[in-house]
């Protein structure tokens, strides 16, 4: 009777924890963790480079409204931003394969 009782026990256990991690989107798990990473490199960045590659990105600024307002030239533009994503590309490296995994589960 006890070893029933055991073995229901684990049973139930084992079938709780598949049934947790099934309801589990893995994507949440992450998404905290990547949001630290941009924001950290972000503040990693010098400040004229996150201001560029931010007004780009987040505010959808072309290059050329970039380079009137920061008084540079768009190739000047296209330095910063490509440093700003080499940076981002270099810390997340580790995610690539998470985020090509559910891009092309989600395709």
């Amino acid at each position: 009777e006890y070893s029933d009782r055991i073995k229901d026990y684990y049973e139930w256990e084992l079938n709780t924890r598949i049934a947790t991690l099934q309801a589990c989107e893995p994507y949440e798990l992450f998404i905290s963790e990547i949001q630290a990473l941009v924001e950290q490199t972000l503040a990693e960045m010098s400040e004229r480079t996150r201001t560029i590659f931010m007004l780009n990105r987040y505010e959808n600024k072309s290059y050329k409204e970039i380079a009137t307002l920061m008084n540079i030239t768009p190739k000047g533009v296209d330095f910063h931003i490509s440093k700003a994503l080499k940076m981002l590309q270099t810390n997340l490296k580790d995610y690539f394969p998470f985020f090509l995994y559910f891009f092309m589960k989600c395709h």
